[in-house]
């Protein structure tokens, strides 16, 4: 049977995105549908039964790791709305409010049960991996009016959120080697600020650790309307450098394969701590290390299986994740870059910068229209620049980030680091500039919310795909994609 993990993988994340987002309450429903569809199936389709029975066990054992979690887990913590507790663990992320007052993100036990909690303290020395204990009151995540705080903290395995510390107690020092790194992210952070300053370093700093603090909230917004925001996720593209670098560099000093994949793979992992450990990075670091491993054991690397079997592990590790717009967007840009993209491209019949840049535009294009889904269940706006601004913006950010993490690596050396990040400067005033361009295009974004466009733009997103590959006609598929974004605009105006 091909590709059992796509099997295996697909159907465990059905399971548990269907009862994450029924919160849980329908679960016992799900697992008897499940079981009706598969018994359906198996007498229907003889010649499939084992790829049925692979993929009825996988879903069932998704509910049955949804239910786990939810009473183990979300329940208890719950339960402790309203209440004072003491909180243990870890700090692993501190940020610095103003006031005397800083906040802080402990891993550990939120009143002896295994969780996660932000909380204010007095501003006095912490640093991270500290261990702590603490007595704080805390308040169970709920959605309001301006923002819908439950649905995004839920997924991400958060369901309490912590007041002020009424007394907190430094009991000892954790993991030395993550809080160096911790450490020298933020060194790299102020230097990259220091170096370029203005907009341009808080975007070379975003791209590479993540943190969009130093962007204003303009800037932020121009660059999500012109279709680029992804490139603030710290995912494969950094992973992939970091990797590459890393790689070379080993096979000047060994021809063993086993050390030069021991060394990638540390480095890899120490840039996920790195990077925050975010889903997306997480997914390509999971993703890589298989990747690189395939040879050690003589497999073939195949993308699909790849992924697959990266969503099973990081979805066993937080089952709620199935429904985090992280997680969805950066699996199904990755599926679709891996799995369609090729097909796509493959239409495109010829040779020359012509034909090279009607392959990238047609890659962009799979992408947009194939991510639309996910995007229009998270997002208020919808950009409609995007194929275009990826052809000629990404690249640009591409480089810029990999002269920054040429910065990181070298240590920030003052004489690799004022040349290297002057010319990043530059490359990101052009990015930033062409950004705010293409969206002041009155066309650039349209705002899902506009009833019924929402409806209107979920059931036609993936027919000009559809009909491009039934077709075999990338002309037809352009045709297509037009009279779509005509339609959108008609229905919106």
């Amino acid at each position: 049977m091909v590709r059992k993990s796509c099997y295996i993988g697909f159907s465990y994340f059905a399971g548990l995105f269907l009862c994450t987002i029924g919160w849980g309450r329908n679960n016992a429903v799900f697992a008897l549908a499940s079981a009706c569809v598969a018994i359906t199936a198996f007498a229907l389709f003889k010649r499939y039964r084992k790829h049925i029975a692979l993929c009825f066990v996988s879903f069932l054992i998704a509910v049955g790791v949804n239910t786990a979690y939810t009473h183990i887990f979300y329940d208890k913590l719950t339960a402790l709305d309203g209440k004072t507790v003491t909180v243990k663990g870890e700090i692993t992320d501190i940020s610095y409010i103003g006031s005397d007052t800083c906040r802080l993100s402990v891993n550990g036990t939120v009143g002896g049960v295994k969780g996660r909690l932000t909380f204010y303290a007095d501003d006095i020395e912490y640093d991270y991996y500290d261990n702590i204990v603490a007595t704080v009151k805390v308040s169970r995540i709920k959605d309001s009016i301006n923002f819908k705080s439950e649905q995004y903290d839920r997924p991400k395995g958060v369901f309490l959120q912590g007041s002020t510390a009424e007394n907190i107690e430094v009991t000892g020092s954790g993991n030395t080697i993550l809080r160096s790194i911790m450490h020298y992210r933020d060194k790299m952070f102020m230097l990259i600020n220091d170096i370029i300053g203005g907009d341009e370093g808080g975007f070379a700093a975003a791209m590479l650790c993540g943190d969009k603090t130093e962007l204003s909230k303009q800037t932020k917004l121009t660059v999500y309307r012109s279709g680029i925001g992804h490139i603030f996720s710290v995912s494969g593209t950094h992973v992939v450098i970091i990797s590459a670098m890393i790689g070379w560099l080993m096979q000047k000093l060994s021809k063993d394969k086993r050390v030069i994949f021991a060394v990638q793979t540390v480095a890899m992992w120490a840039f996920a701590v790195f990077a925050g450990f975010s889903v997306s990075v997480v997914r390509a670091a999971v993703m890589l290390t298989l990747v690189t491993a395939a040879p050690l054991l003589y497999r073939r690397p195949d993308p699909a299986n790849t992924l697959c079997l990266c969503a099973v592990v990081i979805l066993t590790l937080s089952p709620y994740a199935a429904a985090d717009s992280s997680f969805l967007l950066s699996f199904t840009a990755t599926f679709v870059i891996g799995t369609v993209c090729p097909k796509a491209a493959a239409l495109v019949k010829g040779k020359g910068i012509l034909y090279s840049l009607e392959r990238q535009a047609v890659n962009a294009v799979t992408i947009l229209l194939c991510t639309m889904p996910v995007q229009l269940m998270f997002f208020s706006e919808i950009s409609l620049v995007a194929p275009l601004s990826n052809i000629l913006l990404v690249p640009v950010c591409t480089l810029a980030l990999g002269l920054t993490v040429i910065t990181a690596v070298t240590g920030g050396a003052a004489i690799i680091a004022y040349p290297v990040l002057t010319v990043v400067k530059y490359l990101l005033k052009v990015v930033l500039f062409l950004a705010e361009l293409f969206s002041k295009f009155s066309f650039a974004y349209l705002p899902r919310g506009v009833r019924p466009l929402g409806l209107v733009m979920l059931v036609t997103c993936l027919v000009p795909v559809a009909v491009m590959f039934l077709r075999k006609s990338v002309k037809l598929g352009a045709f297509c994609t037009a009279l779509m974004l005509v339609c959108w605009t008609a229905v919106y105006n």
